[in-house]
């Protein structure tokens, strides 16, 4: 959620950057033409350019820096009561937290280091162990992520990391270890409908069509907006011959215009004929 407020800010100053640009071009092509700039276009790039550096100063200046009430909120599955016995630790843990939400997760990695040789208490160590391992998992740095979700599993068995584990296994080309991770998840927490998700993906990928359309069934039945386990179901329905079921899929409403050009493609690389569905 902090990233993506991140990424809409980005956006929004490279339009006011366009804008102004858009602004400052007009000015120059009306001086090019005419010799000479009259004061009204003068005005209106002055209070375009103003109006964004105002905008600007409202986006960054004004962002407050969160509070660790509002991390527990934010990050509640993993943090719960962790650091509340030492301030110090508490203060240096959301500060790494403020790193990893800056993508500075090389920062944000040497306190947690700091913070592992100091800790004796295991809720601590498994948030601290969980961020770490989010650092190295989404650099793309999966074994090193995989260790430390195993050590983190090995204190608290967490449904959201052996879901995190099993895409790392998954990534990494064990495919063995990511079934039995997610399935793991599962077990820990059978409402949570990614791993059955993942595990249908994984399931087409090795040609288990069966186990792909059951398992797909299930996320969709604990989550009807996952596309990805529709798009999963459309697939395994084709695949397995049963056209009605695919077409039913396809024109259910829910996958969008590229969802079933996915599945599409899909399809088409495998040999289907689209055509006869």
């Amino acid at each position: 959620m902090l990233k993506r407020r991140k990424i809409v800010r980005i956006i929004c100053l490279i339009l006011l950057i366009i804008v102004d640009a858009v602004a400052v071009l007009l000015c120059v092509n009306e001086l090019t033409e005419k010799g000479k700039l009259e004061i009204l276009p003068i005005l209106r790039t002055v209070a375009i350019i103003g109006a964004s550096l105002i905008s600007i100063i409202k986006m960054y200046a004004g962002q407050s820096r969160l509070k660790g009430t509002e991390y527990r909120a934010i990050y509640k599955k993993y943090i719960k009561d962790a650091f509340l016995t030492d301030k110090s630790q508490e203060k240096r843990f959301f500060k790494a937290l403020d790193l990893y939400n800056e993508d500075k997760y090389s920062d944000c990695i040497k306190i947690l280091d700091k913070l592992l040789c100091e800790l004796p208490n295991n809720k601590d160590m498994f948030a601290v162990l969980f961020f770490k391992a989010k650092c190295y998992d989404d650099r793309g740095m999966y074994e090193p992520a995989i260790e430390l979700y195993e050590r983190a599993l090995s204190i608290w068995e967490h449904s959201g990391v052996a879901s995190n584990l099993g895409t790392c296994y998954d990534s990494v080309g064990n495919v063995q270890k990511a079934i039995d991770s997610y399935k793991k998840s599962i077990s820990l927490d059978p409402n949570n409908p990614y791993p059955y998700n993942n595990i249908a993906q994984l399931a087409i990928l090795e040609g288990e069509y069966e186990i792909a359309l059951d398992y797909a069934y299930k996320a969709i039945e604990l989550d009807a907006n996952l596309n990805a386990a529709r798009k999963g179901a459309a697939i395994a329905l084709a695949m397995l011959g049963d056209n009605l079921g695919y077409r039913e899929a396809m024109r259910g409403g829910r996958l969008t215009a590229s969802d079933k050009r996915d599945v599409i493609n899909y399809l088409a690389n495998m040999g289907v004929d689209i055509e006869n569905l």
